[in-house]
């Protein structure tokens, strides 16, 4: 009876022992995979599967990964010294790039893809932008890119650098000054800037392609008489002439409504008539009501419910009444989803833009099966921006689809999709409110979203996140290594996990 105990003792023992060691296994073989996930983000591939990898470690915005965008800032590769620099920057708490760095870059190319690339994410502050375009012999084009942040904000005072630019043998740079000096009010800017309408050069209509874009980036509207010019040109290719009608009416130049009138009865072909329709719908803010009904008097649908949506837009009624319609189509354009999500992003009002994007989210379900492919890219960025825009509408909007058993499970893991991508206040919100989802890889996204917050795991839940890092359940790559470096944290590894990427 007194060896008992021991015997219990022992039958503890053999019953703990293995769930150990596979513990210890499963930590090992998991903690190789994130590493690997991390090293692999560090190497060019032919099949570029660093990009994604990249663009889901700076999402995570992590100080800690100082270290290893620090690494990627010092290869002498184009695609990693760009990731690194500005991943550096994202996580930095102050968002501060290394202009040294930049500056100190040989190739000009290079140093406009980061300067660029720091524009759009909002990155370059002004005071960078002026310590930049001071530099002592930093490139006469990367200096006129810096001036149009600049001339945005109204803080350019160096005209000598557009006067330089303009003299310049490059017909793109030399033009895009010109296009500047005209957005400044210079005098002789615009009949310089005809001179390309003849020009021979094999390069003119991309660089007139070119821009246009930029001026209808800029809203560079006293270019809308030269974009007409383009609009009727005879022999113009169809995109071009295309691109130029849109800049002329959103520029209000008096005929471009009637040049559109012209085109669109001329037009025999359905996907010409519905190019043009589109033309119109885009830029419906800016037109006449009228213009639209020669689209609601059409028989085909697609036609007509853009003319109603178009029509409701220019008279500021009923608009995300019409504009549900057509995104709500069994078979919606897919330009049409687009530009919905576009249009509630930037233009519609707070009421309409949050019918217009919970309508974007549905319109998946609703949608014919072959059509579905198209739309879930636009119904994740939908619900992202409801997340990030409309925190309370998009806890009470979306909590119901994620709980109904009954949706999709490509949508269920798109809405999830989009709490991570967002990572916002109204995201995290919602991952606390929602229950039961009745899709396993939905459940497995959700729990990677609280990992990525902090929250501590059960030794199960923890079990669960590093079967995502190995692929179970889950193929996208970028997921995995956003799994990955959330299970190094977790598991209070960074430091070593970090030695073995930069080491391997």
């Amino acid at each position: 009876m007194k060896s008992t105990p021991i015997i219990c003792l022992l039958l503890v023992i053999s019953w703990l022992l293995p769930s150990q060691v596979q513990a210890a296994n499963e930590r090992e073989l998991t903690t190789n995979s994130a590493v690997y996930l991390l090293r692999s983000a560090m190497r060019i591939s032919r099949e570029g599967r660093e990009i994604a990898l990249l663009k889901a470690i700076r999402q995570l915005q992590d100080p800690a990964l100082s270290p290893l965008f620090e690494e990627l800032a010092q290869s002498p590769h184009p695609v990693l010294k760009v990731h690194g620099i500005l991943g550096l920057a994202e996580c930095n708490p102050q968002r501060k790039l290394d202009l040294l760095r930049i500056a100190n870059i040989e190739q000009p190319s290079l140093q406009a893809q980061v300067i660029s690339a720091a524009m759009d994410s909002g990155l370059l502050s002004d005071d960078e932008a002026n310590q930049l375009i001071n530099w002592p012999g930093l490139d006469i084009g990367i200096r006129v890119l810096i001036a149009t942040q600049q001339i945005q904000r109204g803080i350019f005072d160096k005209p000598h650098i557009l006067q330089e630019s303009s003299q310049s043998d490059n017909l793109a740079q030399q033009y895009f000054a010109l296009l500047l000096q005209a957005r400044l009010g210079q005098a002789d800017a615009l009949p310089r800037l005809d001179a390309i309408h003849t020009s021979d050069d094999p390069l003119r209509d991309r660089v007139r392609e070119m821009l246009l874009r930029s001026a209808l980036r800029f809203e560079m509207g006293m270019i809308g008489p030269w974009a007409m010019h383009i609009a009727t040109e005879p022999n113009v290719s169809l995109s071009l002439g295309l691109l130029g009608l849109k800049a002329a009416m959103r520029f209000k130049v008096p005929q471009a409504q009637t040049t559109w009138n012209q085109q669109f009865h001329a037009a025999t072909e359905l996907a010409q008539q519905t190019r043009l329709a589109l033309v119109v719908l885009r830029e419906s803010e800016s037109l006449a009501p009228s213009l639209f009904d020669s689209l609601i008097a059409q028989e085909n649908l697609l036609l007509r419910n853009i003319g109603h949506a178009g029509k409701a837009i220019a008279s500021r009624k009923a608009i995300s009444e019409n504009v549900i319609n057509l995104v709500g189509m069994e078979n919606p354009h897919p330009l049409v989803s687009t530009w919905a999500l576009i249009y509630a992003q930037s233009q519609a009002t707070p009421e309409d833009a949050q019918a217009i994007l919970l309508s974007l989210v549905l319109c998946y379900e609703n949608a014919s099966p072959h059509a579905r492919a198209n739309l879930l890219e636009n119904a994740i960025s939908a619900a992202q921006t409801l997340l990030t825009e409309y925190a309370p509408a998009a806890q009470a909007l979306l909590k119901p689809i994620l709980e109904n058993a009954q949706t999709q499970p490509m949508l269920l893991r798109g809405i999830v999709l989009a709490m991570i991508r967002s990572n916002s206040e109204g995201a995290i919100q919602l991952a606390h409110q929602v229950g039961k989802i009745h899709d396993s890889t939905s459940t497995q996204l959700l729990l990677l979203f609280k990992a990525k917050q902090g929250t501590a795991l059960s030794r199960n839940q923890l079990h669960k996140l590093a079967l995502m890092v190995r692929g179970g359940g889950l193929n996208d790559d970028a997921l995995r290594v956003q799994a990955g470096w959330t299970y190094i944290k977790q598991t209070q590894q960074v430091q070593s996990a970090l030695t073995r990427v930069m080491n391997q």
